[in-house]
């Protein structure tokens, strides 16, 4: 799992994790290709009166038998025998092993009885429960907590694709405003009055030259100068067939009936619609979704207190899984050539 541990603390994620009932001996497996073990040793090894942290680089290939567990946790205590027996015995109770690999833990996380060697400094001689867990699994953090959400990269693509798509817009309304006016029609469903395809074009163009620091764009559900934005607006108030409607709508109005079908997110495949589309219509409403996705994550983000904490593989597969799917959709929009068409 790609995480930037740079922006982890270590020691945190590790002391957040609570000790079930009767356990004093528990170890974490963690995944850390992409720094120096060593370093990650060395950050993350304590020592205080009743808790120790016991880091272990595995450098034998250990832990891919299921049926090998025990087995590999004696030989992998064996080997640093001298570290753990240099750990005092009289004043530490609990103790949490950290196993620093290259790879990803593959196996199932179950707990299996073992007798600890006499020599161990916490439960010598004993029988326990030995459970290996991943440590980002079993971790549970804010949805702030470093950069495991990617919001910056997400508001970056988000500005990136609007952007995009209001650029086009503003070419059609241009050439040929007849081929948007439907979709004006069905955008602009908080407006007093109604409002033309030439002056939505250039309200939402205002929008987009406004911002900043794409870094910082976040969308609001309730800005109606904004195209993403009026998008987003239809998700919360439309069912997946209906929103299937408008996508094959915005494919027609931005002439996307061409291309590959990309890969939703694992998102917008539980809100996918019924009944037949194109495949443009497909990636259209795989990034209603998307737009909705991340304009969640943005306000859940935001609001971190209000929302209870998740673990770091799960925040960042999900936002990665969303990144993917907005790089490859702003690559979709960009490569787009809308085709003027007769009303």
């Amino acid at each position: 799992m790609d995480v930037n541990m740079t922006e982890l603390n270590l020691l945190d994620l590790i002391d957040s994790i609570s000790w079930s009932a009767d356990e004093r001996v528990r170890v974490f497996w963690l995944c850390a290709s992409k720094k120096s073990r060593s370093l990650i040793a060395k950050e993350i090894e304590r020592l205080d009166t009743e808790h120790a942290i016991f880091p272990v680089i595995l450098r034998d290939t250990l832990f891919v038998n299921a049926n090998a567990i025990l087995a590999d946790f004696n030989k992998l205590v064996s080997d640093a025998q001298k570290r753990l027996e240099a750990i005092p015995r009289s004043t530490i109770s609990k103790l949490s092993i950290v196993i620093l690999s290259n790879e990803e833990f593959s196996l199932p996380q179950v707990s299996s009885p073992i007798v600890l060697p006499a020599w161990f400094p916490v439960l010598g001689g004993c029988e326990t429960y030995l459970r290996i867990s991943d440590l980002f699994q079993q971790a549970e953090v804010d949805l702030l907590n470093g950069d495991s959400a990617r919001i910056d990269q997400i508001a970056s693509l988000l500005y990136e694709i609007e952007s995009t798509l209001v650029s086009q817009f503003v070419w059609i309304a241009e050439n040929n405003s007849k081929q948007l006016k439907s979709l004006v029609d069905v955008l602009k469903f908080d407006d007093k009055g109604g409002v033309s395809v030439e002056s939505f074009a250039e309200i939402i163009k205002s929008h987009v030259e406004s911002v900043g620091a794409p870094r910082a764009y976040r969308p609001s559900a309730k800005a109606l100068n904004s195209l993403l934005s009026r998008m987003i607006s239809q998700v919360l108030k439309s069912s997946p067939d209906k929103l299937g409607a408008l996508a094959t709508k915005v494919a027609v109005a931005y002439g996307a009936e061409h291309g590959s079908i990309l890969k939703p997110t694992l998102f917008s495949v539980m809100m996918r619609p019924t009944g037949q589309f194109t495949i443009a219509a497909k990636n259209w409403h795989s990034a209603f979704m998307s737009f909705y996705q991340s304009y969640q994550l943005m306000n859940a983000a935001a609001h971190a207190g209000e929302y209870p904490k998740y673990s770091i593989s799960l925040i960042l597969a999900n936002s990665q899984d969303l990144v993917r799917f907005l790089s490859d959709f702003s690559n979709y929009v960009s490569a787009l050539s809308p085709e003027l068409t007769e009303s």
